[in-house]
């Protein structure tokens, strides 16, 4: 994985925990696929830059607690791994923590492509 793959990924990532809608529409491409674990057991898949925008906009009105960090990333060529931490804080139940793995791919126009997020 090169610098500005690597550059590229961290800056997607800070938009993400600032919940920055214009900052990741900068780096999401129009043919962005994001598929979303909920509702089970097989999620929804949203295609299309506007689409993942939408999700997005609304994963943040409803997780306004929320927090991903980054433990490991590596890649191959156009594709990055980015293995996290997802972290919501609940009054319920306290920090919830799960695990995941991204995979993301650095289009040519320097903008990412997210293909999918597992929690």
């Amino acid at each position: 994985m090169d610098d500005e793959a690597r550059d590229t990924i961290e800056r997607f990532h800070e938009a993400l925990n600032r919940r920055d809608l214009d900052a990741l529409g900068d780096l999401i491409t129009d043919d962005c696929v994001f598929e979303a674990t909920s509702p089970a057991p097989d999620g929804t898949r949203h295609v299309g830059r506007q689409a993942v925008l939408e999700a997005c906009r609304a994963f943040f009105a409803g997780s306004p607690s929320t927090h991903f960090e980054m433990e490991e990333m590596f890649g191959a060529g156009d594709r990055v791994i980015v293995r996290w931490l997802y972290t919501i804080v609940m009054a319920a139940f306290g920090a919830l923590v799960w695990f995941g793995l991204g995979v993301m791919r650095r289009h040519r126009r320097r903008k990412e492509r997210r293909e999918n997020r597992r929690y």
